[in-house]
């Protein structure tokens, strides 16, 4: 959730909340026998702009949840391209560094998780933990109402990458996609 709180037409800033859901039942024996980490809702604020079809922005938010507390700061930039006055196709890249406590909530194995999982001991450090891409097509054809398709591909890096928890029973290679219904005020 980003709620913009600067009313310009080029400058963006406000505040953002991102919902991580907890990690206890997961389809993989091993990594559901690690530790469980519970929900974290983030929360911070954003920077940005908007110009002439190109935007950039950081994001910086903090867990408030006591779920993996720990950190993250987002660098995000993209190009929109106008179809027509309902339809619009945006272009992004993003990376995401992450502190120690988030890096060591997801990635990192301790003695007692390597116990129970089988899994290497693996200690994770704060570092860039993903670089990714966006393709998103919104339609508006009403004022304050439309819709928005997502498709995102993103690459785990350095700790994250070679956890044991990817490495060896995931994938470093991430794909979202989603359908989503907007209201603009």
């Amino acid at each position: 959730v980003k709620v913009n709180l600067i009313p310009s037409p080029i400058w963006r800033g406000g505040v953002i909340g991102e919902y991580i859901a907890e990690r206890d039942d997961v389809d993989n024996d091993r990594v559901d026998d690690l530790e469980d980490v519970d929900t974290s809702f983030m929360l911070g604020g954003f920077f940005g702009f908007e110009y002439a079809n190109w935007s950039a922005s950081i994001e910086a938010m903090q867990d408030v949840a006591d779920g993996n507390d720990g950190a993250i700061v987002r660098l995000n930039g993209g190009y929109r391209i106008p179809i027509d006055q309902s339809w619009n196709l945006s272009l992004g890249a993003f990376t995401t560094w992450a502190d120690d406590d988030y890096m060591e909530a997801y990635f990192e194995i301790d003695d007692a998780d390597s116990n129970r999982s089988g899994l290497s001991t693996f200690s994770a450090d704060s570092g860039f933990k993903d670089v990714g891409l966006n393709l998103l097509a919104s339609f508006k054809p009403w004022e304050h109402w439309g819709l928005m398709g997502l498709v995102s591909y993103k690459r785990l890096l350095d700790d994250a990458e070679d956890s044991p928890v990817v490495d060896d029973e995931g994938d470093e290679n991430q794909f979202v996609g989603g359908i989503f219904v907007i209201y603009n005020f």
